[in-house]
């Protein structure tokens, strides 16, 4: 099993997603998760009560066992004077030592069903439980009304005030994150040079080779490596292979153009433009495109059903262009097959889990 770094940076970053847990009892027999409504949700931005039917997808967080002792691991891992240092939990034992229970995991998996919502998915280390429902749900669950607010330009959904959770859940719940459309404002710092704008698409620096160790690299291969005396360093990457030398590689006749089959191609994040991404790319390369009857997109199961794309990648360059060519790619080698795209949705500030195998 792969080791992974416990390194304190990557329990900052799960702690920053989580609403801290400030249990002050509530009448009913409830707890309220203090600070969970983001400032921003006050009356002066208040546009309207929002839609009961829409969708909301969200996790409830579970809490460490021992979470100072997760925290000590982590600095000690880390410390070169500490006689751990470099001494990596696996996650199997880092799991054993601080996950939630799954009796805890079980209560919140009930509690969530008994109010309606669905439950998606549970990561081994049971650190969150994701669930989905209706604003109605949500409302009546946590025990506040929710609104519409404009903020920063846009219009965004929230918890018009602290949710709050049933006393029995206090000492398991840490925090709930994705009630609130905070990700609508996450957005990457980059700088746009407009005097050298990027290119229409991918490219990869050279040097580059036209084949397999035609360029040779001055390097050592990466540890790891077996096959390593011909060429005896490290060659410099091939630039892309076309349809037709991936065919001739592989001794396939130019009589097979895939007709009558269906190929799927399993991938993340939902690119709205990835059918005319592949369709360019075979403009570009002299190929037919592709018929609307050719191609079919859906967003899989997982921790979201509705696509997001905006909150997912907010610059819009993430992973699209990287999705059109391995589609154009596949499509060149197989003319005439049909194109299945599966592709999960992942929500920006969801996209960090590094704890979460």
């Amino acid at each position: 099993m792969r080791r992974v770094k416990l390194v304190t940076a990557a329990l900052a970053a799960i702690a920053l997603l989580i609403v801290g847990a400030g249990a002050a009892d509530a009448s009913g027999g409830r707890s309220v998760l203090a600070g969970s409504a983001p400032s921003w949700a006050n009356k002066g931005n208040f546009a309207g009560a929002a839609d009961r039917n829409s969708p909301v997808g969200f996790r409830v967080y579970l809490g460490w066992r021992n979470q100072a002792g997760a925290e000590a691991a982590a600095k000690a891992v880390s410390d070169p004077k500490s006689p751990s240092y470099g001494k990596s939990l696996r996650p199997s034992a880092f799991r054993q030592q601080f996950a939630p229970t799954q009796a805890q995991v079980s209560a919140v998996q009930s509690w969530l069903q008994s109010q309606g919502f669905r439950l998606d998915y549970t990561p081994q280390n049971n650190h969150y439980v994701a669930a989905e429902g209706t604003v109605a749900q949500a409302q009546a669950a946590f025990g506040t009304a929710f609104g519409m607010y404009k903020v920063q330009g846009k219009t965004v959904r929230s918890p018009s005030g602290d949710v709050s959770i049933p006393d029995s859940l206090a000492g398991t719940v840490s925090g709930i994150l994705g009630l609130d459309e905070s990700s609508l404002f996450t957005h990457t710092d980059r700088v746009v040079d407009t005097n050298a704008p990027p290119p229409a698409g991918f490219r990869n620096a050279p040097p580059l080779s036209a084949y397999w160790a035609q360029l040779v690299s001055p390097y050592a291969y990466p540890a790891g490596y077996t096959d390593v005396s011909n060429p005896p360093t490290a060659p410099w990457t091939v630039k892309g292979y076309t349809p037709a030398q991936i065919k001739g590689a592989y001794g396939i006749s130019s009589a097979y153009d895939g007709a009558g089959q269906t190929v799927a191609v399993i991938d993340a994040y939902a690119s709205s433009t990835i059918l005319q991404d592949v369709n360019q790319w075979s403009r570009n390369r002299g190929l037919p495109t592709m018929s609307a009857g050719q191609f079919t997109h859906s967003v899989g199961t997982g921790d979201v059903h509705q696509a997001r794309e905006p909150a997912a990648d907010p610059a819009g360059v993430g992973w699209r262009g990287d999705a059109g060519r391995r589609g154009g790619a596949r499509h060149g080698a197989s003319r005439q097959d049909r194109l299945r795209r599966r592709a999960k949705q992942l929500p920006g500030p969801r996209r960090g889990d590094e704890l979460r195998r």
